[in-house]
């Protein structure tokens, strides 16, 4: 009984792992779905959690082990005094799968928050989106739990170029609450145009991404590129 118990508990463990490597999937993809302006995983993980599959799926497996408890308390005699024994065993088993199904999650090294730059190649004259996503889970409306959170004039985003050279850094203009499964996006250069080279992005209070943008020189004749282009 106890083996069977403990195969029952493995088997969410490992389940629960897939879940968590999808779910990591599903927030990247959800991150790179916002800069095309789709909204294929926010719908179909509403209606994930609309179905409650998570609940039930933790009701099945307690079920499992409350049924192999009682199959061993049917073949124990009464008078063996491990009665006690097993409901504590299958009392343990159940708050592991209640534990592992709703404690057990991703866990983010920089705070769940992502952030993406594009394009990585631009001309002079061209800019490079800066967007943040929270992926801390949504709220119910009006609620502050989880927000991404940067003050007026609380810098935003440092920029500098490899070898020394230009820096820059992009400041909040106004207070901003960024809510779970949302996004914002700055613009860079702010005004002006960088000099050539290649540039590294460090958001604030984390590390530096790893994606370095390059700037071309600006095209002294758009007319013949854009020719060229379209031949």
């Amino acid at each position: 009984m106890s083996a069977t118990i403990l195969l029952l508990v493995t088997m969410r463990i490992v389940e629960k792992s897939y879940e968590l490597f999808q779910r990591a999937a599903s927030e990247r993809a959800l991150v790179i779905e916002r800069h095309l302006d789709i909204e294929l995983t926010e719908v179909i993980s509403d209606k994930y959690k609309r179905g409650h599959i998570l609940g039930l799926v933790t009701a099945a497996y307690s079920f499992f082990v409350v049924s192999v408890a009682g199959l061993g308390l049917a073949i124990i005699p009464p008078d063996s005094g491990l009665t006690l024994w097993v409901w504590i065993v299958a009392g343990l088993a159940i708050a592991s799968i209640v534990g592992i199904s709703f404690r057990l999650g991703l866990r983010y090294p920089h705070g769940s928050n992502d952030w993406t730059i594009g394009p990585l190649a631009i001309r002079q004259e061209e800019k490079v989106q800066i967007t943040v996503t929270n992926l801390a889970p949504a709220r119910k409306h009006g609620s502050e739990k989880g927000n991404l959170k940067f003050g007026i004039n609380d810098p935003v985003c440092h920029i500098e170029m490899e070898g020394g050279g230009h820096t820059s850094t992009i400041w909040a203009k106004t207070d901003i609450s960024i809510p779970g499964q949302d996004s914002r996006t700055w613009l860079w250069p702010e005004e002006g145009k960088p000099a050539p080279g290649i540039y590294r992005f460090t958001p604030a209070n984390r590390a530096m991404l790893r994606r370095k943008v390059i700037v071309k020189e600006r095209s002294e004749k758009p007319e013949a590129e854009a020719a060229s282009r379209t031949q």
